[in-house]
């Protein structure tokens, strides 16, 4: 199964999950039933609307060299991490909440969403396919 077939599942599973909760609310006869339904089915709610919206975002790619990592700077080392990526003249800033085991100075690809600038997933550059040479292209390159 590929990627976004598993991401529909997560989907599906979690709009059953809030259409059953809704249910409960619904024909519940009991308060102490009824409110935990309630807050579980709009969590779900929003999480469902959540994942609709990051599956429809425009994804890019992004290959360059990463210039700074911005870890969290509060005492347990959560929250996001900032990586700042040069790309030509151009340079990217990228948010992520995993950790994240990259160099300073390394090339890397990072997949992101265009509008939120997470990042979903990154790979580490070999040398050939950073510096690839222009006009006309040896076979090994086309």
């Amino acid at each position: 199964m590929s990627q976004k077939t598993k991401a529909y599942l997560r989907l599906a599973a979690m709009a059953a999950g809030a259409i059953l909760m809704i249910v409960v609310v619904i024909t519940g006869k009991s308060l102490w039933t009824r409110i935990p339904a309630a807050l579980l089915a709009a969590g779900l709610s929003w999480l469902v609307f959540r994942s609709i919206q990051a599956i429809r975002r425009k994804k890019s790619v992004i290959y360059g060299k990463v210039l700074s990592l911005v870890k969290p700077k509060n005492k347990y080392g959560f929250g996001k991490t900032i990586v700042v990526v040069k790309a030509g003249k151009v340079s990217k800033k990228l948010y992520t909440w995993q950790k994240l085991p990259l160099r300073i100075g390394s090339d890397y690809g990072f997949y992101y969403e265009e509008k939120s600038n997470q990042i979903i997933s990154y790979e580490v550059l070999k040398a050939s396919m950073v510096a690839r040479p222009k006009g006309n292209l040896p076979p090994q390159y086309r």
